[in-house]
């Protein structure tokens, strides 16, 4: 699982609350089936890699990489 792919599960925007004393990430994914996270799967959080991005792009980006991505299974 050297080079396993990474699917995206939503972009994160970044907010204040508390005249910008609290802040914290939101995100609503867009999902047409329910997400499930299995046992064994890895969840990260990223930082985007856009180099001209805008104030209404995302500034991170939660992810998850199946623990089954990859490999076969013999019957």
């Amino acid at each position: 699982m050297a080079n396993a792919a990474f699917s995206v599960i939503t972009g994160l925007w970044r907010r204040r609350r508390n005249n910008g004393s609290e802040e914290y990430f939101y995100g609503k994914p867009k999902l047409e089936e329910p997400l499930v996270i299995n046992p064994g799967d890895e969840v990260y959080v990223f930082r985007t890699s856009a180099r001209n991005a805008r104030n209404s792009d995302p500034q991170m980006y939660l992810k998850v990489k199946r623990a089954n991505s990859g490999e076969t299974t013999d019957n």
